[in-house]
């Protein structure tokens, strides 16, 4: 009876290792992620992140950075039915998961952002920033004609400026462009009933004339002759293009220019005869750091003194304002002057550094095609006045400034310099050249130096 129970249960302990068998799986089941080659490749480095961040769980915030394999290269095999296997820990899983709708906030979050899964809906791509910008109109490369029309009423002997012109070029694909940048017109001194103006634009040129009349005559025909020079008594005229000419007789004329004027003048016009590059035609000037005074109202007070002193040596002058309230562009400044013998420019300057002061004229270059036959003649004036301010006033002395921008100096064909007097951006020199004394005593340096010139030619 024993021997037969012995045999019964070695019988059933078969059946049961035999049922194992086909139960209990022999590798690592299909739900398992399997590890590629790439994996394999990096069995020494950490998980790879999503830019620094690790999200595990999905729920859009982060975990602990990982410092090491979440998978390991070996899983140790189980060999317990599947009835009784213990519950294990989820596996990282590739597959997947919804995109973040919540951005972690991070140390790094501008330099490392979270990154949407590929499930994730694609982006719209943002708009060039071309496109949401007004569109521009190009300008055609090539001009084919040029017309121009000039307004207003004009008189012998005046000047034309740029608001008197209205210029059109047609391109070659039909469109018309008016008063282009860079276009020009010369010249503009009207010296009789008809003048021929031609205008320019890139490499095409036309032409128009330009009628003129002369002006009539005022019902006070009698010149003024009740105000005296030290010298004796002069006619004082104003001429049809506004300048004002007090006449003693002389051989000599000095042009006077009080920079600038109550009001600038915004309009564009050629910085030299032909050029393109365009620029303002009068600007409004500087102000006095101290004093608050316009630079405009010293250049004019310093002008009426110089006026009075070249009248007392022996001097015609020639006035281009002798007020506050005129519209004249650089271009009329520097066509004013050159009916003189010489022409100044009176100027005050002005930098952002406060400290820098003293006195300085302004002459072209040897460089400067517009003025090659005056060029000579403009350094010697320049540097005998700038001699003749700092020796009566005892200013710094800072010599020349060659430049080859300046409307009024590229315009010229008679010896012409702009006198910068000081720097109303320096405290004491403002204070100072708006003192009257000092004016005088700038006047006369002038005049000193205008003596020098001509005595050395």
């Amino acid at each position: 009876m024993k021997k037969k129970s012995y045999l019964s249960g070695v019988a059933l302990l078969c059946l049961i290792l035999s049922g194992c068998a086909e139960t209990v799986p022999t590798t690592i089941p299909e739900t398992t992620p399997a590890i590629s080659t790439e994996n394999i490749a990096k069995e020494e480095e950490p998980q790879t992140t999503i830019g620094n961040i690790i999200d595990l769980d999905g729920d859009g915030v982060p975990d602990e950075p990982v410092t090491k394999n979440v998978i390991p290269l070996t899983e140790p095999e189980t060999t317990l039915p599947e009835e009784t296997q213990p519950t294990q820990t989820e596996p990282v899983t590739t597959e997947p998961r919804e995109a973040r709708t919540q951005t972690p906030t991070s140390s790094n979050e501008e330099t490392n952002p979270v990154v949407d899964l590929p499930t994730a809906p694609p982006t719209e791509p943002d708009t060039p920033e071309e496109e949401t910008q007004p569109a521009t109109t190009a300008v055609p490369a090539n001009a084919v004609s040029i017309s121009a029309e000039v307004s207003g009423t004009h008189y012998i002997g005046s000047s034309l400026g740029a608001a008197d012109f209205t210029i059109k070029v047609t391109m070659d694909d039909g469109s018309t462009l008016t008063n282009p940048p860079g276009w020009y017109a010369a010249p503009l001194e009207l010296t009789g009933e008809t003048t021929v103006i031609t205008v320019g634009y890139k490499d095409i040129t036309g032409t128009v004339t330009v009628t003129a009349t002369e002006k009539p005559t005022t019902p006070a025909t009698e010149p003024e002759t009740s105000e005296q020079a030290q010298s004796g008594a002069y006619t004082r005229i104003v001429r049809e293009d506004g300048a004002i000419l007090y006449d003693i007789g002389a051989s000599v004329t000095v042009c006077v220019d009080a920079g600038h004027q109550a009001q600038g003048n915004s309009a564009k016009e050629p910085n030299a005869p032909g050029s393109e590059v365009l620029k303002t035609a009068v600007a409004t000037g500087t102000s006095g750091v101290a004093t608050g005074i316009a630079e405009s109202v010293m250049n004019l007070n310093v002008a009426l003194k110089l006026r009075d002193e070249l009248l007392s040596r022996g001097y015609n002058v020639l006035m281009v304002r002798e007020s506050q309230d005129v519209n004249i562009t650089n271009i009329t400044r520097a066509l004013m002057g050159n009916t003189a013998t010489i022409c100044v420019h009176i100027h005050g300057n002005g930098v952002d550094n406060q400290s820098v002061h003293g006195t300085l004229c302004a002459v072209p270059t040897t460089a400067n095609p517009y003025t090659t036959a005056i060029c000579g003649d403009c350094t010697m004036l320049g540097l005998s006045i700038v001699n003749g301010i700092c020796g009566k006033c005892g200013s710094q002395n800072r010599g020349l400034w060659g430049t080859d921008e300046m409307t009024t100096l590229n315009w010229a064909t008679v010896p012409t310099t702009i006198i910068e007097l000081g720097f109303m951006t320096n405290p004491d020199e403002d204070v100072l050249m708006n003192t009257e004394s000092y004016q005088v005593l700038m006047a006369a340096g002038i005049v000193d130096g205008i003596d020098a010139y001509f005595a050395a030619n």
